[in-house]
């Protein structure tokens, strides 16, 4: 290998890394401990055999994730590096922001603040009902997305839009996930992320789409919504909508969260910016524990629909108490964690047991 050859399979390694890093955060928010595969598995060794199906500790899961990031930052550009044919790959920031939530959510405050500040050259973006549209893809404050392409032939995110898409009379979907009242009515007034996140059975969207009255439900998913006159529409359910995975939004946030819960450093500041993009004046909060409040809140409003509102919940220890209010049992001590699939329980032969509850 010449040195340029030598450096693109090192970023691409990192880039990987990422990737895997990102997966395996999902599995452990999902499952708790997964096995640990760090090489591909050859299927006549039996220590391979061994590795794919013996679950591993969640400490030793979030370590493995931990190694990959800090492994992907040494090697990855930052995304001023990339050139623009090569947007959308992992970069250094992500590779940080990623490891501040990896740390968030062990209570790692110092690592949280920490890789915070290392996410540097993101900024808000003014308009946050922009963020996603199509063009509102890879903006300033764009952190990591993943990819769709709905040309032809479509390469999109498949059912994305679709199935979140309003339901019945004049609708265009299937009518999934769609927004609980109790969220609608949780927004202060003149939050502009309302009329953002949420479409509403009647109203006149930003694309001079008018939405019936008679859809099947009175609330559906914006942030999945995509224009078929405005946006990349191929008439079918593919389409150029990237999900965003992170946002600088969600740095502010964390640095907010991190500061609070160890008692040191800026707690209001990066808290203020994300409320004042959404139309608010500064937090009237004071104190760790009201200032505790309205920063989770904060990451209701903000993140809503951008799929860590479960985790969030169970994270820090709301879960219970937010399924009750909206009539749904939360069992503590089992249902903070998903089954393992029975197929892998019964071919891992007692390497592998199933997560409490479940049984």
């Amino acid at each position: 290998l010449d040195k340029a050859d030598a450096n693109v399979v090192s970023r691409l390694t990192g880039e990987a890394k990422f990737l895997r890093a990102l997966m395996y955060f999902n599995l452990v928010r999902c499952f708790g401990g997964v096995p640990i595969v760090d090489h591909v598995p050859v299927p006549s060794s039996a220590a391979d055999t061994e590795m794919t199906l013996t679950r591993k500790s969640k400490e030793d899961v979030y370590k493995f994730i931990e190694k990959d990031l800090l492994a992907a930052i040494e090697v990855l550009p930052e995304k001023s590096g990339y050139a623009i044919s090569d947007l959308g790959r992992a970069t250094k920031g992500a590779a940080h922001a990623l490891l501040a939530k990896v740390y968030l959510y062990q209570g790692n405050w110092k690592g949280v603040k920490d890789q915070c500040v290392a996410v540097t050259g993101y900024n808000l973006v003014p308009d946050y009902a922009t963020i996603w549209r199509e063009v509102g893809a890879d903006s300033v404050e764009s952190i990591f997305e993943i990819r769709g392409y709905g040309g032809n032939p479509s390469q999109g995110i498949e059912g994305y839009m679709v199935s979140q898409g309003a339901r019945g009379t004049s609708g265009w979907g299937w009518g999934f996930n769609t927004p609980t009242a109790s969220l609608s009515n949780s927004y202060e007034a003149r939050d502009v992320r309302k009329d953002a996140t949420i479409i509403f059975a009647g109203e006149t969207m930003w694309d001079g789409r008018v939405v019936s009255a008679l859809v099947a439900n009175p609330r559906y998913n914006e942030k999945a919504y995509v224009s078929n006159t405005m946006e990349t529409f191929n008439g079918d359910w593919e389409t150029t909508k990237n999900i965003r995975v992170l946002r600088y939004a969600e740095v502010l946030l964390m640095q907010a969260e991190a500061a609070n819960e160890s008692g040191s450093g800026d707690v209001t500041g990066p808290l203020n910016r994300v409320r004042n993009r959404a139309g608010l004046i500064n937090t009237t909060a004071t104190g760790q524990v009201e200032l505790r409040a309205a920063i989770r809140a904060e990451r209701r409003h903000e993140l809503a629909f951008e799929h860590d509102r479960w985790f969030d919940i169970v994270r820090t220890g709301q879960a219970k108490s937010v399924m009750a209010a909206d009539g749904k049992t939360f069992v503590e001590g089992k249902h903070e964690l998903f089954p393992i699939p029975q197929k892998f329980i019964t071919q891992a032969n007692g390497k592998a047991v199933q997560n409490p509850g479940y049984n």
